[in-house]
């Protein structure tokens, strides 16, 4: 009798430690979804008319805005404008610039090359309260000597993304 009372006491000892020994939690599952980034182009980068000499000049259109600069053998004769862009997405989120540092224009047979510049610091921006922000594209387009007259034209590609 004394050993059946051990055996159900033990079984019982067990059953307790077994029930003891399992646990479980329960975790949360979560997403954000946030806006995409769109981005569209407002205004196209134009260097205006220029007429060349014969010597080597260049012509600036300043992405900060300011006014338009030419030097050397390369006179403005009507300005141009920096290119425009805006930017939409998640408010108050920044977003990284990705463009070429330059771009051939080409009438013909005959080209000039464009040093690219934007108006962001450090090709990165913060989109405002609204989700909304705007950058500009200036560049220095480099003239030569004689450059054959023409209607020249290149295109380059800007591309923003959430870092």
């Amino acid at each position: 009798m004394k050993t059946a009372l051990i055996a159900i006491l033990t079984l019982s000892t067990l059953a307790m430690a077994q029930t003891g020994a399992s646990d479980s939690a329960s975790a949360t599952a979560s997403a954000e979804i946030i806006q995409p980034l769109e981005l569209q182009k407002t205004a196209d980068l134009d260097f205006g008319k220029i007429i060349s000499n014969n010597s080597a000049g260049s012509v600036t259109v300043h992405a900060d805005g300011s006014p338009q600069s030419d030097t050397g053998g390369a006179s403005t004769y009507e300005e141009g404008n920096r290119a425009a862009f805006s930017v939409e997405g998640e408010a108050d989120w920044a977003y990284n610039l990705t463009m070429p540092a330059s771009v051939t224009l080409v009438s013909g047979s005959d080209s000039m090359a464009v040093a690219l510049s934007n108006s962001l610091t450090n090709d990165a921006s913060v989109l405002d309260s609204l989700g909304e922000d705007e950058f500009h594209v200036g560049g220095e387009l480099a003239v030569g000597a004689n450059q054959a007259s023409g209607n020249y034209v290149g295109t380059f590609e800007v591309s923003i993304a959430y870092p």
